[in-house]
């Protein structure tokens, strides 16, 4: 990606929640544009714990 990011960063922050079927395309976005999509980190993150309790993993329980 070249030039300003800025304008990018809003129309894929509105894209993200009503297409998750997209969200691989907008988060390989965020990390082509680097350190300026930041502000993506939130969303990026709970992502992560919604895939992550969504695993089967996410049923097995461990004592140890």
């Amino acid at each position: 990606m070249t030039g300003d990011p800025g304008t990018s960063l809003p129309v894929s922050f509105a894209l993200w929640e009503p297409h998750p079927y997209r969200r691989t395309a907008i988060a390989s976005l965020w990390a082509e544009i680097g350190p300026a999509a930041a502000e993506a980190r939130p969303l990026l993150l709970a992502e992560l714990v919604k895939l992550s309790e969504r695993s089967p993993r996410s049923a097995v329980h461990s004592d140890t």
